[in-house]
C-alpha cells in the first residue's frame, strides 16, 4: 500500500469515528430532550407508561377471547373479569388492612412511650454508649418537638396536595385502560405504520428488535408482578406465624414495593422486624430477621430466575445502575420503568450492533441438578 493510499485510509477511519461520535452525541441529545420533553408533560407520560404495562397483562386474555369474540367484546369481557375479581380482592382485603391500621393507630402511644424508653439514658440501648452520645440523646425529644412544632404548618397545607394527587390517581385509574383499549384494538395499525418508516431491506432486523422488546417487556411485567405478589404473601404468612401485628399491612406494603427489583423483602424488613422488636421482645424479632433473609434469597435467586426468567438479559450491576439512573431522571416511576427499559437498550445493541460473544468469560461447569430442576430450567431462554 502506497503512502497515499494510507493517508486516505487514515483520514477515512478518522472521518467514520467523528461520524459515529456525532451520531452518539445527537442520540444522547435527544435523549435528554426527551426526558425534559416527558417531564413536562408527566401526567401523559404517567398515562403512557402506565397503558404500555397493563397492556401486557391484559393482550393474552383479550387474543384468547377475541377467537370467539369481535375485539369490543372481547375487551369489555376481559375487563369486566377484571372488574369482578378486583372487588372480590378488596372486599375480603380492604377490612381487614383497615382493621390493622387502626389497630396501629391505638397502639401508636404505647409504641412511641416503648421506643422512647429503650432510647432513652436509662435505657437498655443506651447502657453501653459513650457520654457524648448520651448527651446528644437527652436533646433528642427538645429537636423533635421542635420539628413538630415548626413543620405543622406545612404538613397541614399539604394535604391539599395530597387531596389533588389522590384525585390525579384516580383519573389515571380511570384513564390507563381506556387508552389500553386502544392501543390493543390498533395495535396491528401501530406496527404497520411503525414498519412503513424502515426501509425494505432493513425491515427483518427491525422485526427481529420488536419481537425482542416484546419479550422482555411481556416476561418483565408479568413475571415482576407474579414475584411482588408471592413475596407479599410469604411476608404476611411469616409475620402472622410469628404474631407480628399488622401482618397483612406489611406483606401488601413488601409486595408493593417489590415492583421495584430486590426492594420487596428489605421495605418490609423494616417495619416488620421493628414491629416485633417492639412488641414481641428481641428473640421473636431475631427469627423474624431470619424470615425476611430467606424471602430475599428466595425471591432473588428463585423466583426471579424462575418467573421472570432471562427476558430481561441484564446482569446484575446493569440492573442496579439501571435503578439509580432511573430513580435519579424520574423518581418513583423512574425505580418502575428502569430495568425494563434497560431491556430495550440491551435488546437494541445486540440486534444492530455487532458483537463478538466469544469475548465473554465462559461459566464454570455447574453441579448436576436433581430432574425436576433440570426440567425447570429447559424452560428458559438461554442467558448470554
Amino acid at each position: 500500500m502506497s503512502e497515499q493510499q494510507d493517508i486516505q485510509l487514515r483520514n477515512a477511519r478518522l472521518l467514520h469515528a467523528l461520524g459515529v461520535t456525532a451520531l452518539v452525541l445527537l442520540l444522547l441529545l435527544a435523549f435528554v430532550l426527551l426526558l425534559d420533553f416527558l417531564g413536562r408533560i408527566h401526567t401523559v407520560t404517567s398515562i403512557l407508561i402506565g397503558a404500555v404495562f397493563f397492556s401486557y397483562l391484559v393482550a393474552p386474555a383479550i387474543r384468547f377471547a377475541h377467537q370467539r369474540l369481535p375485539m369490543w367484546a372481547a375487551i369489555l369481557v376481559v375487563y369486566a373479569c377484571i372488574a369482578v375479581a378486583l372487588f372480590v380482592v378488596l372486599w375480603i382485603a380492604v377490612p381487614l388492612i383497615v382493621s390493622e391500621l387502626r389497630q396501629f393507630a391505638s397502639d401508636s402511644p404505647s409504641l412511641a412511650t416503648r421506643i422512647k424508653d429503650d432510647l432513652s439514658i436509662n435505657g437498655p440501648l443506651a447502657a453501653h454508649l459513650p457520654s457524648s452520645v448520651k448527651a446528644y440523646l437527652l436533646t433528642l425529644p427538645d429537636q423533635i418537638s421542635a420539628a413538630v412544632a415548626t413543620n405543622g404548618l406545612s404538613i397541614s397545607s399539604s394535604a391539599v396536595s395530597i387531596l389533588l394527587s389522590t384525585a390525579s390517581g384516580l383519573v389515571l385509574f380511570v384513564l390507563v385502560p381506556i387508552v389500553t383499549a386502544y392501543a390493543v384494538m390498533d395495535a396491528q395499525w401501530l406496527k404497520g405504520a411503525a414498519i412503513g418508516f424502515i426501509p425494505v431491506a432493513k425491515r427483518p432486523k427491525f422485526e427481529e428488535f420488536v419481537h425482542a422488546v416484546n419479550s422482555v417487556l411481556a416476561g418483565y411485567i408479568r413475571g415482576q408482578l407474579l414475584v411482588a405478589a408471592l413475596v407479599g404473601t410469604l411476608v404476611a404468612a411469616l409475620l402472622f406465624i410469628f404474631h407480628v401485628r399488622y401482618a397483612l399491612a406489611i406483606g401488601v406494603f413488601a409486595g408493593l414495593f417489590e415492583l421495584v427489583p430486590y426492594a420487596g423483602a428489605i421495605a418490609g424488613a423494616i417495619p416488620g422486624v421493628g414491629v416485633a422488636l417492639l412488641t414481641n421482645g428481641w428473640q421473636n424479632a431475631l427469627f423474624v430477621a431470619i424470615g425476611f433473609v430467606a424471602i430475599n434469597q428466595l425471591s432473588g435467586h428463585i423466583f426471579s430466575p424462575l418467573i421472570v426468567g432471562d427476558q430481561v438479559g441484564l446482569r446484575p450491576i446493569f440492573v442496579l445502575l439501571a435503578l439509580l439512573i432511573g430513580g435519579e431522571l424520574m423518581g418513583l416511576r423512574g425505580l418502575l420503568i428502569a430495568v425494563p427499559v434497560a431491556g430495550v437498550i440491551r435488546a437494541a445493541i445486540i440486534t444492530f450492533v455487532p458483537f463478538d460473544s466469544s469475548a465473554l468469560p465462559v461459566p464454570s461447569a455447574a453441579p448436576a441438578k436433581p430432574k425436576a430442576r433440570r426440567l425447570f430450567r429447559a424452560r428458559r431462554a438461554p442467558a448470554d
